[in-house]
C-alpha cells in the first residue's frame, strides 16, 4: 500500500492531518481521541495501523507526510511504550 493511499483510507482532511499531526507531538493518545472524533471508521484504523506496523519505512514516510520529525517519531515511540508499561 502506497502513502497516498493509506492516508485515503482514513479519509482525513489536510486540516484534520495538521490537528492530528500537533496533537501527535504533544500528546500521542490525545491523537487516538481526535481520530474518534474524527469519526474515522474502525476498520480502516485498523488496517492503516496493522499496515504501518508492519512496514516501518511507511511508518516513517506518513509521519514525515503529516509534519512529523524523525525526533517526533522517535518520541512518540517513547511515549507509547511507557504508556504500555504503565497498563
Amino acid at each position: 500500500m502506497e502513502l497516498k493511499q493509506l492516508l485515503e483510507e482514513l479519509k482525513l482532511t489536510e486540516e484534520q492531518l495538521a490537528e492530528l499531526s500537533a496533537a501527535v507531538k504533544v500528546n500521542p493518545m490525545s491523537a487516538v481521541a481526535l481520530l474518534q472524533k474524527f469519526e474515522v471508521d474502525p476498520q480502516a484504523m485498523q488496517k492503516v495501523a496493522m499496515t504501518l506496523m508492519s512496514n516501518p519505512e511507511l511508518l516513517s514516510a506518513t509521519a514525515k507526510q503529516i509534519g512529523l520529525s524523525e525526533n517526533d517519531l522517535e518520541s512518540v515511540k517513547g511515549q507509547m511504550n511507557a504508556s504500555k508499561s504503565t497498563n
